[in-house]
């Protein structure tokens, strides 16, 4: 598996799954990074898209915002990242504020394939 993580999106996120990860011996092959511009329509994750193509890993785990995961697996989609065989997680910053990925996809008018399958860790809540 690889993650692509926001750097606004907390290190802390993609630490906390590469710990969960080594407690059951799953292999993470890389971890890209990106910055969110304030515009997030200009942001362009090619260079990191490219890398976790190469690695061929199969499932990615993406840690942003839902705004910029809109961006990530759009591009995504480009690569055929998104296609048959491939697996996406995302993580309570896409979950917790779907609502933003909605809108992302209204205003652009894109419904890409890349919404189907996608899986989400649940939000914690006060409560735990």
């Amino acid at each position: 598996s690889s993650g692509i993580n926001a750097e606004d999106g907390g290190i802390h996120g993609i630490s906390g799954i590469q710990q969960a990860a080594s407690s059951k011996r799953w292999k993470i092959n890389n971890i890209q990074h990106f910055a969110v511009p304030e515009d997030v329509s200009t942001l362009n994750v090619t260079k990191e898209l490219e890398m976790i193509f190469k690695s061929e890993s199969r499932i990615i785990i993406l840690n942003c915002g839902a705004a910029a995961a809109g961006q990530v697996l759009q591009q995504a989609e480009v690569f055929g990242l998104t296609n048959s065989g491939y697996a996406w997680v995302v993580t309570d910053g896409v979950t917790g504020n779907f609502h933003d990925l909605m809108l992302h996809n209204v205003r652009h008018k894109l419904f890409g394939t890349y919404l189907q399958g996608l899986l989400g860790t649940m939000p914690a809540t006060k409560d735990g």
